[in-house]
C-alpha cells in the first residue's frame, strides 16, 4: 500500500497527486520518459514524477528547502534531486533541451513565472506542461498565466486544460496544462477536465483522492 516515506515497487504504490498530472503524462508518453520537476516538495506523497520513475522514466527535480533533501534520500528516489534556487538554475547548461514532461510549481506565483521565463530563455521545450498560477490565492497569478499563455501559444503549444483543480477540492483551481499542437491525445480534445479524471482516475494505479466535480 501506500507509503509517504518510501518508493518501494509499482506493484505497491498509490498515488497522491493532487490532480492526475503524473496520470497525463503517462497516457501521453508512455514508459522510460524525461521530466523536469520545478518543485519537487515531498518525494512520495503529492508528488507527480514518483509514479514516472516507477514507470521507467528519468529526470531532473529542483527543489529549495534543504529539509527535503534527506527525505528525497531517504525514499529511494532518483539521484537527480537538485536542492537549490529554481530561478538560478543553469537550464542553458542542460544539453537535451527536451523533456515529455514539464512541472512549474513553486511559491509564490512570481516565482514560478521567474523559473518559467528562464527555461523559456534556454530553448527547453515539453510535450506535456502544467504550470501552476494559484489564481485561487495570488491576484498576480491571473496576469501572470495570461502572460505564459501568450509564450506558449507562440512556442506552438495549445492549452489543454484551463485552470485544472485539486482531484477533491474544486475551489483550489491552480493550474493549466498545455501540450505540443503536434501532439497526439489518446481522447477527444473537447472534454472537460473533470470528464477525463473520472476517466482516468485509477488509470495506471488507484488513488488516495476521490473526484470532486466543481
Amino acid at each position: 500500500m501506500y507509503n509517504e516515506h518510501q518508493l518501494g515497487t509499482l506493484e505497491n504504490y498509490t498515488s497522491s497527486s493532487y490532480n492526475l498530472a503524473d496520470t497525463m503524462a503517462l497516457l501521453l508518453s508512455g514508459p522510460n520518459g524525461r521530466y523536469l520537476e520545478i518543485g519537487a516538495h515531498k518525494p512520495i506523497k503529492a508528488n507527480n514524477t514518483a509514479l514516472l520513475e516507477l514507470n521507467g522514466w528519468t529526470g531532473i527535480s529542483l527543489e529549495l528547502s534543504s529539509r527535503m533533501e534527506k527525505m528525497w534520500a531517504d525514499a529511494g528516489r532518483n539521484p537527480t534531486i537538485v536542492i537549490g534556487d529554481a530561478i538560478k538554475f543553469d537550464y542553458a547548461g542542460i544539453k537535451d533541451k527536451h523533456f515529455d514532461f514539464i512541472q512549474y510549481d513553486i511559491d509564490p506565483a512570481e516565482n514560478t513565472f521567474k523559473a518559467f521565463y528562464q527555461t523559456m530563455k534556454a530553448n527547453l521545450t515539453a510535450s506535456f506542461i502544467t504550470y501552476e498560477h494559484d489564481i485561487y490565492r495570488d491576484g498576480q497569478g491571473r496576469i501572470l498565466k495570461s502572460q505564459v499563455y501568450d509564450m506558449l501559444h507562440n512556442r506552438g503549444y495549445i492549452r489543454l486544460f484551463e485552470d485544472v483543480p485539486v482531484l477533491d477540492s474544486p475551489r483550489h483551481k491552480h493550474e493549466d496544462w498545455y501540450v505540443k499542437e503536434e501532439l497526439q491525445l489518446p481522447f477527444d480534445i473537447s472534454m472537460t477536465w473533470y470528464d477525463w479524471a473520472e476517466q482516468h482516475l485509477n488509470e495506471f494505479v488507484s488513488h488516495t483522492r476521490k473526484l470532486v466535480r466543481g
